[in-house]
């Protein structure tokens, strides 16, 4: 070693090697290269090869159960047999050559049990259409989405048009725990006789992916609920669904204990999210399979009706005084509570220095609603003072309930009932910081010195005698 160093053949941090060693290691280096290249190229035909050959098994095998489904169905419809009727799981229905979404309308078959000839003349006359069948249920006015009709013949029904915009619950929670199914079964429920209905179908599994929907555990002791995700998914065809339009977000009846969050509609398709956030609420009840379809098409313009004996005014049934038209959102006790089916044509602040309803402070929006436009009601003898309330939200719809004012005009506030969607930038009694709620397309914080439409509220006495049949074609009318 000492040799080398001092001849200069071995330096410091450096030793050299014969020529051969070098190209040795140079070719194995390239050897190696060129070995990982072919690897990697070969690797490549053969995963492109393996996903075509699975891409082509998945195609032929789609199709075949396709034409299988399909060669099934028509057997059942050529033998009438009631096996058809009770397929109400079926992604979609084959009858000579015709694809009918999810959950269509079924109408006069109901009566008729299912007569493949006249499944054609439906199809053929327009009268059964692909998508949306609309029924009239006991709110008589308000129009339904039909979602299904199940093997026993009830039909399950998500009404048309959402009737409030709430959390689903402060916190995490099963759907059956929640605020939004108490306010369900608490507050919206008034609209019906319960005769008519069945109980709904809620699924109490917990959804923790779109990939693992599943209903093992059921309840049935409710009258009221949301659209279950499932359903929502079914209806989906090409990216489109006739359950709700595509910019609403609307709360279903699942919840995942995983993400801590709640399943909501959003552009026609599902996501999670926390359950405080202010979405929209579209109930669903089922329709009982004792009721009797007196007339309609099932169309948007001319629904089913459903044969019902009206006798006394509910919550949603239409009232008219004089020339206006109301309609019931709350009964209590002796008095009848409505709001009004369209705006005031003034907007107004809602006050100069307060964000309570209060209709003793002069400069507000309560003061001049019972005082100056009370004056001009040609039926303001017909009112009554009644209760609005005018508490603050704050973990549930309950809350707003811990404080009220007694006067002749009133608004609605935060957990009362909202019919007709399409009013909306209205204020609301219920307080929030500094400000109050807005009802618009979403719930919002509005500045009392804004001007804000006006949607007034009245009461009427329980005691009046009516005529009519409380229907928006022929509203309740108070007697002489």
């Amino acid at each position: 070693v000492r040799d080398l160093i001092k001849s200069g053949a071995l330096k410091e941090g450096y030793a050299t090697r014969p020529a051969g060693i070098t190209t040795k290691i140079q070719k194995t280096v390239n050897s190696a290269v060129e070995g990982w290249k072919t690897f990697t190229t070969n690797a490549g035909e053969f995963v492109d090869s393996v996903k075509d050959k699975a891409v082509t098994t998945y195609k032929n095998v789609k199709n075949t159960l396709k034409t299988k489904f399909d060669q099934g169905v028509k057997w059942l419809i050529g033998n009438k047999t009631k096996a058809w009727y009770d397929m109400k799981d079926l992604s979609y229905y084959v009858s000579n050559g015709n694809t009918f979404d999810h959950y269509n309308s079924f109408g006069d078959l109901i009566e008729e049990k299912i007569d493949a000839d006249r499944v054609s003349e439906l199809i053929n006359n327009g009268t059964l259409k692909e998508g949306t069948a609309y029924i009239n249920s006991t709110l008589k006015t308000k129009v339904d989405d039909l979602n299904k009709i199940k093997s026993d013949n009830t039909i399950v029904m998500m009404l048309d048009d959402y009737i409030n915009i709430l959390p689903w619950n402060e916190e995490y929670t099963a759907f059956t725990k929640s605020d939004i199914f108490n306010y369900l079964n608490d507050i919206f429920i008034k609209s019906f006789n319960t005769e008519k209905l069945a109980k709904t179908t809620i699924c109490e599994d917990d959804i923790n992916s779109m990939t693992t929907i599943s209903c093992s555990k059921m309840n049935l002791d409710n009258y009221i609920s949301l659209l279950d995700i499932s359903d929502y998914v079914n209806s989906i065809v090409d990216d489109k669904t006739f359950l709700s339009k595509e910019d609403e977000k609307i709360w279903l009846a699942n919840s995942s204990s995983a993400a801590n969050k709640a399943w909501h509609t959003s552009s026609n398709t599902i996501t999670l999210s926390k359950p405080n956030i202010n979405y929209l609420v579209k109930p669903v009840v089922t329709l009982a399979n004792n009721n009797v379809l007196l007339s309609g098409t099932g169309t948007k313009e001319n629904p089913y009706i459903v044969k019902e004996d009206i006798k006394d005014v509910r919550v949603s049934s239409y009232v008219k005084l004089d020339n206006d038209l109301y309609q019931v959102y709350d009964i209590e006790k002796d008095v009848i509570k409505l709001e009004a089916t369209k705006l005031v044509t003034t907007s107004r602040y809602f006050s100069n220095n307060s964000n309570i309803y209060d209709e003793n402070d002069t400069y507000s929006l309560a003061y001049y609603l019972n005082n100056t436009y009370y004056e001009e009601l040609p039926y303001k003898d017909k009112l009554v003072k009644g209760k609005y309330y005018i508490g603050k939200y704050e973990n549930s719809y309950k809350d707003v309930l811990s404080k009220y004012t007694e006067c002749y005009i009133g608004l609605l506030n935060i957990s009362d009932l909202k019919f007709n969607s399409d009013l909306a930038n209205y204020y609301l009694t219920t307080p929030i910081d500094d400000g109050v709620y807005i009802y618009n397309s979403i719930l919002a914080k509005s500045r009392i010195g804004v001007k804000r439409h006006i949607r007034p509220t009245i009461s009427i006495s329980k005691e009046n005698k009516f005529k009519g049949n409380g229907t928006l074609n022929d509203p309740f009318i108070l007697e002489d």
